[in-house]
C-alpha cells in the first residue's frame, strides 16, 4: 500500500480522582443455622436415595442357585456340536 502522512499525536489532559481511604472487607458470614439445615438436607436426600434403591434390589447378591443355573447353561452351550460337525457325524 500507499505510505500515510503520520499524524502529529496533541497531548490528551485527563485527572484521576483516587480514594485513600482502605476499606478492609469482611469475609461473608455463613449463620450456622443454614449450614446444619443444608448438611441435614444432604444426608436426608442420601438417606433417601439409599432406601429407594435398597427397595428395588440393588444391594442384593445374585442367588446363589440362579448362578449356578447360569453358569450350568454356559457349560451346555459350550458342549454342543457345531452346525459343521452336527451336518458331518452322525449323531
Amino acid at each position: 500500500g500507499r505510505p500515510r502522512a503520520e499524524q502529529p499525536l496533541s497531548p490528551i489532559q485527563f485527572s484521576v480522582d483516587i480514594d485513600s481511604e482502605l476499606v478492609e472487607e469482611l469475609p461473608a458470614e455463613i449463620e450456622l443455622w443454614l449450614v446444619l439445615v443444608a448438611v441435614s438436607a444432604g444426608l436426608l436426600l442420601l438417606g433417601l436415595i439409599i432406601l429407594l434403591l435398597w427397595k428395588c434390589g440393588f444391594f442384593k447378591r445374585a442367588r446363589t442357585r440362579a448362578l449356578y443355573e447360569a453358569k450350568r447353561q454356559k457349560a451346555e452351550m459350550k458342549s454342543q456340536p457345531s452346525e459343521t460337525e452336527r451336518l458331518t457325524d452322525d449323531y
